[in-house]
């Protein structure tokens, strides 16, 4: 396909090679929190609690969205 958009003389411009890097940002995102939510949905809370009770950095906030995670699915799927 490139051989046939040189041999045309088309060329791409900077707006394009923005484009289509925003594209790749976007997806690379949609990816990450596809992700996050798979994660978040399949967490074992029981297995959170613990990490909670151990001290663990962001346990907390781990349990907290593991016991309610429309907040976080609300709040991602807003921001794309």
């Amino acid at each position: 396909m490139i051989a046939t958009i040189a041999s045309k003389g088309v060329t791409w411009s900077a707006s394009d090679t923005y484009l289509i890097v925003t594209v790749a940002v976007l997806l690379v995102l949609s990816g990450f929190f596809a992700v996050a939510e798979t994660s978040l949905v399949r967490m074992n809370k029981s297995r959170a609690r613990s990490l909670r009770d151990q001290g663990r950095h962001g346990a907390k906030a781990l349990v907290e969205l593991s016991e309610s995670p429309e907040k976080f699915l609300t709040r991602s799927c807003c921001w794309c």
